[in-house]
């Protein structure tokens, strides 16, 4: 058996008073964009502007893109293995160097090494 929060009584309660906060709590038209303006009341109620939002979709994330690129070069090495018994690393000395940086700064705020004043 697993325990999942949202079956207890206590999710459903807290479930019932989110649903009933997007009904009380009421935006101005003038804090909204003018495609959401509601002219009849002068506000909508977040329960509202919650069901009239688009996902947004802006492509893949910086996430997928990092994940796609590490099962490639997985794939690239484990092809590099099977032929030959040697791997070959991709390096991308931009970001290498950018890491470098960010580990000097954090050994000179962390103290483990002084500032070089020359």
């Amino acid at each position: 058996m697993t325990y999942n929060f949202e079956n207890t009584i206590g999710g459903k309660l807290l479930a019932q008073l989110r649903r009933d906060l997007m009904e009380v709590i009421e935006v101005p038209n003038s804090y909204l964009p003018e495609a959401y303006h509601n002219k009849r009341d002068g506000y909508r109620t977040l329960a509202e502007l919650d069901s009239m939002m688009q996902p947004v979709y802006d492509g893949p994330s910086d996430h997928e893109i990092e994940k796609a690129e590490k099962a490639r070069r997985v794939e690239k090495y484990r092809q590099q293995w099977e032929a030959n018994e040697k791997i070959e690393y991709d390096v991308d000395e931009y970001k290498l160097h950018r890491y470098e940086l960010a580990f000097v700064k954090g050994a000179e705020d962390a103290g483990w090494i002084d500032k070089d004043e020359t």
